[in-house]
This record gives C-alpha cells, structure tokens and sequence, in this order.
C-alpha cells in the first residue's frame, strides 16, 4: 500500500514537473531574483562582521585606557607623601615574615588603586 501511495505523488511530481517546463521565463526570473537577494544578505554579512570588529578593536581600546588610567594613580600615589612611595626593597621589608601569611596587607602595599577604587559595574577592578 505504501508503495503505491510513494508511486502516485511520484507521478504528481512529474506532471506538476512538465507543466513548469511551459514557464521557463517565470523560473529564470525566481532563480536572477534569488540570486540577487544572496548577494544582499552576503553585503549585509559583511556589513555585520565589519561593524562587530570595529567594536571590538574599540572596547579593547578603551581597556587599554583603563590599564594607562591605573598606572597614573600609582604614579601620583608616589609624588604625594604615602606610605605606598617606598622603593620596593623598602616594601619587601614592610611585607616581612610576620605579615607575609597577611595577604591583604601585602595588597594593600603593592597595588593601592584597589583599595581606593571600587569595582565597576561589571565587577572588574577599573
């Protein structure tokens, strides 16, 4: 039974096949215009990725910034009389045996920006 259900939509198939021959004007005009709207979505493709690139280049940029912005604050932490000018000899003793297990003392000491800025929105330290 299944085979001839399968033998019958193959002879619709056929003659539905036939009578498109007579329109081949129409089916050239579908395939040019098909063509067309490929050749689109590629353009809009690479639109696409082009803008994505130019975005990230952008948010590395500004990462960057935010690195240069860092090393300005320990740079002006040195000028100004602080605790956190020492050379670093000076602070390797501050961070001696007894504060060595301190972990957050030695964090203090080395990196002070972190302790004065508080994490942006996306929770890494600017």
């Amino acid at each position: 039974k299944r085979r001839r259900w399968r033998k019958r939509r193959q002879r619709r198939k056929r003659r539905q096949r036939r009578r498109w021959r007579k329109r081949r004007r129409w089916r050239k005009r579908r395939k040019r215009r098909k063509r067309r709207k490929r050749r689109k979505r590629r353009r809009w493709r690479k639109r696409r990725q082009r803008r994505k690139m130019r975005q990230r280049r952008k948010r590395r940029q500004s990462s960057r910034r935010r690195k240069r912005r860092k090393s300005y604050q320990a740079h002006s932490d040195r000028e100004r009389e602080s605790p956190f000018r020492l050379r670093a000899t000076e602070r390797d003793d501050l961070v001696s045996s007894e504060n060595h297990g301190d972990m957050e003392f030695r964090r203090q000491v080395e990196e002070p920006w972190r302790k004065r800025e508080l994490p942006s929105r996306k929770g890494r330290w600017r």
